[in-house]
């Protein structure tokens, strides 16, 4: 029989829960008085760093504990400035002041995540930007390995497909793994921060959107992680 070359392509898509979430969380003080604005920035900061602190307790070596609900934090220094007023002859000039800061909080435990988004968004000068989810990087290294043997599978499968209708079989000769998948991925797998919208149930990559008049919803958003296509290179035997 002539010979046959069937190249085709293989994907693996594979969706988990995330094992972390990230808050942001922003103060966003302002006022007529530079001094009272500094004092109301200065005492949240020192607050938010509290409650973060006792929520990430550490071992001696200092890495968060195993029950610790948050593993790291971190914040900006306070800053504090003023807006000068638009030039305006029919208006009175005033000086607008303003004490900001942000948080970067990594929780491991979602319940508590819960619980402190909705007391912080109870704050009047504090302001719950945005929750992502992730995964572990142990847990992202070990899907890769399973993503990449997912995606052989399925070019072999789909070569064997072409290959049982002309009643031959099919060895693989050549695989390439440097196509990149869709959302610009690198040819190995990497993790996709998701969020739900409403509109068709659909799935875009990104952060959590606010909900309402500025709250957040701190449900837990499944990860969907695309390895990166590869393509194979089969020739038909007898």
């Amino acid at each position: 029989m002539p010979p046959l070359s069937i190249r085709v392509s293989g994907q693996a898509s594979i969706t988990r829960h995330p094992e972390r979430a990230v808050l942001r969380v922003s103060i966003n003080a302002s006022g007529d008085e530079k001094d009272s604005v500094s004092t109301e920035g200065s005492r949240l900061h020192d607050e938010l760093n509290a409650l973060f602190k006792e929520l990430s307790p550490k071992t001696k070596y200092g890495t968060a504990t195993t029950d610790a609900p948050v593993t790291e934090f971190s914040s900006t220094i306070l800053h504090v400035w003023t807006q000068e007023p638009a030039i305006d002859e029919r208006k009175p000039a005033t000086c607008v002041n303003y004490a900001t800061s942000t948080f970067q909080v990594t929780f491991r435990d979602f319940g508590k995540l819960n619980e402190i988004a909705k007391k912080l968004d109870a704050y009047p000068s504090v302001d719950v930007e945005s929750i992502e989810w992730h995964l572990t990087e142990s847990t992202e290294k070990a899907l890769e390995y399973d993503a990449r043997k997912q995606a052989m599978r399925n070019a072999i499968l789909r070569a064997e497909d072409y290959a049982e209708v002309i009643g031959r079989k099919v060895v693989p000769v050549e695989v390439d793994d440097t196509i990149q998948a869709s959302w610009g991925q690198n040819r190995y797998l990497r993790p996709v921060a998701m969020e739900y919208r409403e509109r068709d149930g659909e799935l875009y990559p990104g952060r959590t959107p606010k909900i309402g008049g500025g709250g957040i919803d701190p449900t837990p958003r499944d990860i969907r992680l695309i390895s990166s296509q590869v393509s194979v290179k089969f020739e038909a035997v007898d």
